[in-house]
């Protein structure tokens, strides 16, 4: 339950305690102004896989523009349902190959083991998903994340986000001395510190 609830905080912070999660981190969360994958995958292109990479090239290229490829590795935060949708063929009639697959083809195409094209790495949330208990909205979200920058002269790694957690693991008895008692697990969460913000970009309905 801690590790959950931490995750949770991680993403969506606690406007309570002024905590701040990733989603947060981005002065508004974007609302995404073209067809959903959803509404791409079940609508009746024959080149859906095609749709999907231009969509997601619309998002991912202005933010690697902004950070100058000097990143390493980019985070995609997506929900499970937009990843499956992502895997929808290339082509129905000539290329099998997924929109995600394309995708990281692309980047990693061409780059020498000293280059600076960056890793893509998908990761799929459940806590993303629309109309749950973690997100009671309609729509699910989506991260672009930066965690790190090489930076200087000598390409020294500077993190860009931090989550800091002053207590992770605190147990003490509810009632002390007591022979069968309940034990309480605490956590003291600070939220998530982005020196640079352009490091992070939420997007909503993608």
């Amino acid at each position: 339950v801690l590790r959950m609830l931490t995750n949770y905080l991680i993403y969506y912070g606690n406007t309570a305690t002024e905590t701040v999660g990733l989603l947060q981190v981005p002065s508004s969360v974007t609302a995404y102004s073209g067809s959903s994958m959803n509404a791409i995958f079940l609508g009746s292109s024959s080149t859906k896989g095609s749709d999907m990479l231009s969509a997601l090239q619309s998002i991912l290229i202005p933010f690697l523009d902004s950070l100058y490829n000097k990143v390493t590795t980019v985070k995609i935060v997506v929900s499970p349902q937009c990843y499956n949708r992502l895997t929808a063929p290339y082509s129905a009639t000539y290329n099998p190959t997924a929109a995600l697959k394309a995708t990281i083809e692309n980047f990693i195409a061409g780059k020498t083991k000293d280059g600076t094209v960056p890793d893509l790495e998908f990761v799929i949330e459940p806590m993303f998903a629309p109309s749950t208990i973690f997100n009671a909205q309609t729509y699910d979200y989506l991260l672009l994340l930066a965690p790190e920058m090489p930076t200087g002269p000598d390409e020294e790694k500077q993190p860009m986000l931090l989550f800091g957690a002053p207590l992770m693991e605190f147990v003490y008895p509810t009632i002390p001395g007591s022979y069968t008692t309940q034990y309480k697990f605490l956590r003291r969460v600070a939220g998530v510190f982005a020196p640079v913000q352009a490091a992070v970009v939420a997007y909503r309905n993608f």
